[in-house]
């Protein structure tokens, strides 16, 4: 049988038959591992095979007798959801669940976690500025791991949605520097002095597993920001708009990066190939910084639709294999413009990263997902 092994410092860990048997006092742990799965040193940008022998490797640790009940190790098979396989051998994909019981994230939280992000501000400016370089579900369970999910999708935003979308840590860690994929509130509804106008904003990232598609475009639709008065208690809308302002950067935001094939589809919505180590940014188009009344902010809503497509008809639908998430949030401005220091902006907070599948799927992020139930904003059904 082949030899495949996967160097861990000094240490050759043998996978599917190998004859040698690994050192043991140098084998990794779970939290070895876990370890790694937070440096990324694993997953450099454009090299997924590097992932995917970090994912057999935590396969072949955490099926062990002797670590798999360790803590450690239900973190990691949600970072390989396929239990190391690679889409060779994989078959149909195991389900992973998408978020502990760390309850729901709103104004309690605002503040933590907030300064990392701060490098990716810059991005949205008072205007469309298009692509980068140029100026100026009902049921909301957890989705198996494959974008084809269908089931719990639907095309109408509910209450139940928004809350699960604030709720947790994301379905997989995202391949970000700034976050760990869970939701967060910075700000939330106490502006800075400095504000003065507010934008809604959204990320799409490969997942951990920098997976091989290069097939899938994902697409995004119906863009919505509202504020909800605090005196009067009512809803407005601030912007809507069916395709989307966006932008090509690099995974740290240090600079931009580039998309490809970027189109309006026929539904009007904007659909785009994401190559690694690019993350698709958006926001809506047109004049997308709104200014708002600071001093009577009851709430802050965001919401999109989603889904993955195949990108050229005539090639290998790889959906199944693309592995995406979807994040949203809002961020304050002075002036209505960025980011120097007369004219700065800082974070509201950020929703979940959820999956992209084949289904659309609404995607949301709200300062007061703990409260929203007793007047939500206006919600949609679209087909």
């Amino acid at each position: 049988m082949k030899k495949v092994c996967y160097f861990w410092m000094v240490s050759c860990v043998c996978l599917l038959g190998c004859d040698e048997q690994p050192r043991s006092h140098e084998d990794p742990t779970p939290g070895d591992l876990l370890q790694q799965l937070r440096n990324r040193s694993h997953i450099a940008a454009g090299r997924q095979q590097s992932g995917r022998n970090f994912c057999l490797l935590v396969h072949l640790v955490c099926s062990s007798s002797r670590w798999s009940s360790a803590p450690e190790c239900g973190q990691l098979r949600q970072a390989c959801p396929d239990n190391g396989r690679t889409q060779d051998d994989a078959g149909a994909a195991d389900n992973a669940g998408a978020t502990d019981d760390a309850g729901v994230a709103d104004d309690a939280s605002a503040g933590g976690g907030g300064a990392d992000r701060d490098q990716r501000k810059g991005r949205r400016g008072g205007q469309d500025t298009g692509p980068a370089g140029d100026p100026g579900t009902a049921d909301e369970e957890t989705p198996s791991d494959s974008p084809r999910s269908s089931g719990g999708n639907s095309s109408c935003n509910t209450v139940d949605t928004i809350v699960a979308d604030m709720t947790g840590d994301g379905d997989v860690e995202p391949r970000s520097p700034w976050t760990d994929g869970s939701a967060t509130v910075e700000a939330g509804n106490d502006a800075p002095s400095w504000a003065s106008d507010l934008t809604g904003w959204g990320e799409v990232y490969r997942d951990i597993t920098d997976a091989d598609d290069t097939n899938t475009k994902v697409e995004v639709r119906n863009m919505r920001v509202y504020l909800l008065s605090q005196s009067t208690g009512q809803w407005t809308l601030l912007n809507s708009t069916v395709d989307v302002g966006y932008g090509g950067y690099q995974e740290d935001y240090s600079g931009s990066a580039p998309l490809e094939e970027e189109q309006t589809t026929s539904d009007g919505g904007t659909a785009v190939k994401i190559p690694h180590g690019s993350v698709f940014h958006f926001w809506p188009s047109g004049g997308n910084v709104v200014p708002v009344d600071t001093d009577d902010i009851g709430g802050i809503f965001v919401a999109v639709q989603g889904r993955l497509v195949v990108a050229d008809s005539s090639q290998p639908d790889d959906t199944a294999t693309a592995r995406y998430l979807l994040s949203l949030g809002a961020d304050y401005y002075g002036n209505g413009m960025c980011c120097s220091e007369a004219d700065p902006n800082g974070e509201v907070g950020g929703s979940r990263f959820k999956r992209v599948t084949t289904d659309w799927r609404w995607y949301n992020f709200t300062t007061i997902a703990s409260q929203i139930s007793s007047n939500p904003p206006p919600l949609e059904c679209v087909d």
